[in-house]
């Protein structure tokens, strides 16, 4: 009952967690995978050990931590995602979503809707402040969009990839450089990035 598991936001998106004293001492220390970001935290009810969900593995998975000094330890792995963490009053079970997150890119032309992007998870192809201005190519035939590569550090980034809508094929722009927001130039040649 003297310390608190605190899970932090800043501008670059969530970090891990970090254990807290109560009273607000001092800013504590961090628990759990150090290099991902926490999403949930529960004690078990005896209060010596926590549990987490993290990316630091690549994907958010569970971990526990002996309290107050342990080291963390992954208990979930694969291609599926922890979301949520809850535990039983006696402590014998553990609860959360399993499962895969994965976004797609479509377009409807007005009388058809088909999936453009390629097989991996896609994201941002939308416009408006704080996002591109311009997704498709000057003349309309391709639409560039970012396919995600690697855990989540703070906001959605990835791959900046193009799809050719007449032949349907898809191609890296940058290869291995991953970006956060971009913008294709008016005539089509240049992206500005972040």
């Amino acid at each position: 009952g003297r310390s608190v598991i605190a899970i932090e936001m800043d501008n670059g998106g969530l970090g891990p967690c970090r254990l807290v004293p109560f009273e607000g001492s001092s800013r504590g220390k961090l628990v759990g995978p150090e290099n991902g970001q926490c999403t949930h935290a529960v004690w078990a009810p005896d209060g010596r050990t926590m549990y987490f969900t993290s990316n630091a593995s690549g994907s958010f998975q569970i971990w526990r931590q002996s309290f107050p000094d342990g080291r963390p330890e992954q208990l979930t792995f694969g291609p599926t995602e922890a979301d949520g963490l809850a535990i039983a009053p006696d402590g014998r079970s553990l609860f959360s979503s399993i499962g895969f997150d994965q976004g797609a890119i479509w377009l409807n032309d007005g009388d058809t809707e088909r999936q453009v992007s390629a097989e991996r998870s896609a994201v941002l192809p939308a416009w408006g402040e704080g996002f591109p201005t311009s997704v498709f190519s000057p003349d309309g035939a391709k639409l560039y969009y970012l396919v995600e590569s690697g855990p989540r550090r703070g906001f959605s980034s990835g791959e900046l990839w193009v799809t050719d809508l007449a032949a349907g094929s898809h191609e890296r722009v940058l290869p291995g450089l991953s970006m956060t927001t971009f913008d294709i130039s008016a005539d089509g040649q240049r992206v500005t990035f972040a």
